[in-house]
């Protein structure tokens, strides 16, 4: 029972994670921090937060690619139904800018009942230092009613940092979520599943970025 809910969980918890604004590299973000595990290059920690039971998750790795491509992966949200498994309708709902729209998502975990969200989400970019960040937090007043048999996520704040490294080669990916997936499922398994969902999410972004045959 208790792996049928962590698979469950783990499902929920890689699909809320495509894309309280964070920034990811502020100095004030980096403390209390606990080193959690490595899983085959991808560095995994976590935290306690000072408003929900639910850690807040951060993860590193480094992706042989251009980070221009690592991050339009990150962008090219209308085929994460492609490649990131579990969901089932992406779509932009509402723009306030090039840089700043809302996309609404659905998603169909095993086990358990469809969840669904609304996240603002703004990009910032600096090609000329190879660094770019998408940012996001839950604004489900910008997205569709709640429907009935989906349950709504009402966190789920984070961000992708991704940067340049081996001039320009290679990728730095830092990945930060802070999510409840919501329902009736323990706190103690949702963390659980957070952490242990983490490599499974960037594993998925190294392939894409990686596989040849991808072109937004």
């Amino acid at each position: 029972m208790v792996n049928g809910l962590l698979t469950t969980l783990r499902a929920v918890v890689i699909s809320l994670a495509l894309p309280t604004l964070i920034y990811a590299g502020s100095a004030s973000d980096d403390t209390g921090w606990e080193f959690v595990t490595d899983h085959e290059g991808i560095a995994v920690y976590a935290r306690s937060s000072t408003d929900s039971p639910v850690r807040e998750v951060r993860a590193t790795t480094e992706i042989p690619a251009a980070p221009e491509r690592v991050f339009a992966v990150l962008l090219d949200s209308d085929r994460f139904v492609e490649f990131m498994p579990y969901i089932v309708e992406v779509r932009t709902v509402a723009r306030d800018s090039p840089s700043i729209w809302y996309l609404y998502q659905r998603i169909a975990p095993p086990l358990v009942s469809d969840r669904d969200y609304t996240l603002r989400q703004q990009r910032e970019e600096d090609p000329l230092q190879g660094r770019y960040e998408l940012r996001w937090e839950t604004a489900n007043e910008q997205g569709p009613a709640v429907r009935d048999g989906v349950v709504r996520i009402e966190i789920c704040t984070g961000a992708y940092v991704v940067e340049r490294i081996n001039g320009g080669a290679g990728t730095r990916l830092t990945y930060r979520l802070h999510t409840d997936p919501g329902g009736m499922l323990p706190k103690w398994l949702a963390n659980r599943a957070n952490i242990d969902s983490v490599p499974a999410l960037l594993q998925a972004v190294k392939r894409r970025a990686v596989d040849p045959n991808y072109h937004r």
